[in-house]
């Protein structure tokens, strides 16, 4: 739980076991349970859903119960419980109960926002009044409400005010670092991102991030100096090994790209497959196969070797991959199959070749199946002209 939500909950809380005996003051009933105070106390533990269960004993009619401070209990337990309409309607009727406390206001705010009323979300922290400018917390939903309801520039208001009030919070400058690029104001974001970089606190997720947002944008050459500046802050971490390598991919660097496609796969194989790509899209066919043999998912693995293979022209090894392919039920694909039919012409079995083109019957792979076959009689017809 947030730690500001657990500043909220204390306060309340506290008020509560200050102003509500353990036991009703009802001298026919001295060991009734008091619901209330049990309820309050078990919030204050972190117990929420058997904090509701108390409150669901109260009863509401009780013209001795204290409203302001029921509704706030009932609202902060379906808050917790991600009951967020059911928590609004508890504020507002500890509101209407004369429950006014700036923190009510702000917790109505939190609610507010997590049933996407937005708009809710600013008036109920705008009454909060000076309060919630001094919590970082509400400060955040005030931005993030302005921003969703499309009034950027009053979010970029909030981000510039509360960067200037808690300078140790991360938050601010991370909402504005994306606020920025998804608005393109890209000199701006220029003029901030040195400053935001140069953070102990930043995380490489922040970075790669701003690399993806730069990437996305166009601006290849930003994105490449940023990520690489990362990389020496955290030379370990995944996400900007791979990031770097999607931009480098981008800007026609195939390379590079499938090196460090490679060194990511050390980490997670899944890149393999990524990273024999890159390599054979930069013309290292012959080490595109190396990394090709380690790919642990079969399938996938035989789909891009046929491929290298095709493009060594190594047809007799194509040849010998036909019973592996046909037990992967690769041969389903059209694509394999016509691969296939290409790489066996290529070995003069013209028989073989032949009844893998019978079974060509997508129209994007019959043309080619038509044209291939064509060049089978003419072979078979003048040998010499297929040497």
């Amino acid at each position: 739980m947030h730690r500001y939500f657990q500043i909220f909950v204390c306060t309340f809380v506290l008020a509560a076991l200050a102003s509500t005996a353990v036991a009703k003051k009802d001298k026919s009933q001295e060991d009734e349970v008091d619901y209330l105070a049990l309820g309050a106390r078990l919030v204050q533990d972190g117990h929420y859903q058997r904090a509701g269960q108390a409150l669901d004993e109260v009863d509401e009619k009780d013209e001795e119960l204290d409203k302001k401070l029921y509704f706030v209990l009932k609202g902060l337990v379906a808050l917790n419980q991600k009951l967020y309409v059911a928590a609004g309607d508890s504020f507002d009727s500890a509101i209407k109960a004369g429950n006014i406390d700036p923190l009510v206001y702000i917790n109505l705010g939190r609610a507010r926002f997590g049933a996407k009323d937005y708009q809710g979300t600013i008036r109920a922290l705008q009454k909060a009044g000076p309060t919630a400018l001094k919590e970082p917390r509400a400060e955040l939903l005030l931005c993030q409400a302005h921003w969703e309801v499309g009034a950027a520039d009053s979010a970029l208001q909030v981000l510039t005010r509360a960067t200037s009030r808690f300078p140790e919070s991360i938050d601010f400058p991370r909402l504005e670092m994306m606020y920025l690029m998804k608005l393109k104001l890209y000199q701006e974001l220029a003029g901030r991102r040195t400053k935001f970089l140069k953070r102990p606190d930043v995380e490489a997720r922040d970075l790669v991030a701003i690399g993806e947002g730069l990437r996305k944008s166009g601006r290849l050459k930003e994105a490449k100096a940023t990520l690489e500046a990362a990389r020496l802050r955290f030379p370990d971490d995944l996400g900007l090994t791979v990031q770097l390598s999607r931009v480098f991919m981008d800007a026609g660097e195939f390379l590079s790209s499938g090196m460090l496609l490679e060194q990511a796969a050390r980490l997670d194989d899944k890149y393999l497959v990524e990273s024999a790509e890159m390599y054979r899209r930069s013309g290292r066919l012959v080490r595109a196969l190396v990394i090709n043999k380690r790919i642990p998912d079969q399938r996938s693995k035989m789909r891009q070797r046929l491929q290298i293979l095709l493009e060594l022209q190594r047809f007799e090894m194509i040849s010998g991959m036909e019973d592996r392919l046909s037990r992967l039920g690769l041969l389903k694909d059209q694509q394999i199959r016509y691969a296939l039919a290409y790489g066996v012409f290529q070995t003069r079995d013209f028989e073989s070749a032949e009844a893998h083109i019978r079974h060509l019957d997508d129209p994007a792979f019959f043309e080619k199946g038509i044209t291939l076959r064509k060049a089978i009689e003419s072979c078979k017809e003048a040998g010499w002209l297929c040497d």
